[in-house]
């Protein structure tokens, strides 16, 4: 039974290698193929480029897991399939020389995914060490500093590393003078 005109399945294109399309085509060959008679090599032979490069960097889902992209599949709602789009295209950098790459490398990103993970468990580990010197350090501080501590430590539930002291303006208050009328 014969296809429809619409359907109808078209055939090849044959290219003779000594017209001028042909010779065009040559020259952006990349790979052996039909069109280079023996003993040629390819018009334009395959030459490694390092750029383009994508980097890429981990990150805490809401859930506490670790990763360095999520798959928008695994997840039933549109809503949830945006938000793990939006999370990969965080955790993913292209850089388009060495000078973007260097400076990319020094703010965190890795040229690996399971790279920029164990950096990411690196990092937490040297925070958590950190935040322990200091808790350890505490216990020889003042009062006002380690209520200081206290309370930066209730308002979020990452390791606190470092409490700023908070500076006021002006002469210091000799005391609360209550005023009456």
């Amino acid at each position: 039974m014969p296809l429809p005109a619409d359907e109808e399945i078209l055939g090849g294109v044959v290219i003779n290698p000594a017209s001028e399309l042909g010779k065009e085509l040559l020259k952006w060959e990349q790979h052996m193929s039909y069109m280079i008679p023996r003993g040629k090599s390819p018009g334009n032979p395959y030459e490694y480029r390092p750029y383009p490069r994508m980097l890429y960097k981990a990150a805490k889902r809401a859930n506490g897991k670790v990763m360095c992209g999520d798959l928008a599949d695994d997840y039933a709602t549109e809503r949830e399939q945006q938000d793990a789009q939006r999370f990969t295209r965080n955790c993913q950098l292209i850089v388009k020389s060495d000078d973007e790459e260097r400076t990319a490398k020094n703010q965190g990103w890795c040229e690996s995914p399971q790279a920029a993970i164990d950096a990411f468990e690196r990092m937490e580990q040297e925070r958590g060490n950190a935040s322990a010197q200091v808790l350890y350090k505490a216990q020889t501080m003042g009062d006002v500093a380690q209520r200081e501590l206290a309370e930066a430590g209730a308002q979020t539930h990452d390791h606190v590393t470092d409490v700023v002291p908070v500076r006021r303006r002006g002469r210091p208050r000799k005391g609360i003078v209550a005023v009456s009328e």
